[in-house]
């Protein structure tokens, strides 16, 4: 009886520490793969002036805008999605 409690004791302690050092190892090593835009994804710094997207009214910075010329003016839209949407109003 005292062995399975041992057994049970060190298996509780050891599994989260074992998943704790797997998830670190597999996460190096999927940034080491796949390079540092995996980690921001798309993402860019943003910086600079902000600008209203015309069509769901999020400031969005001019680095990482999605820009259209309309009526001789730049609109600065967050996605490709309010740029679409805005074409068809």
């Amino acid at each position: 009886m005292l062995r399975l409690l041992a057994f049970l004791l060190l298996f509780i302690l050891v599994v989260p520490i074992l998943r704790v050092l797997l998830g670190a190892v597999a996460r190096a090593l999927h940034d080491l793969v796949s390079g540092p835009a995996a980690r921001g994804g798309r993402r860019q710094a943003a910086g600079g002036r902000l600008h209203r997207d015309p069509v769901c009214g999020v400031y969005v910075s001019e680095q990482v805008a999605v820009r259209r010329e309309a009526g001789g003016e730049t609109l600065y839209f967050c996605s490709e999605e309010c740029a679409r949407k805005y074409g068809r109003a």
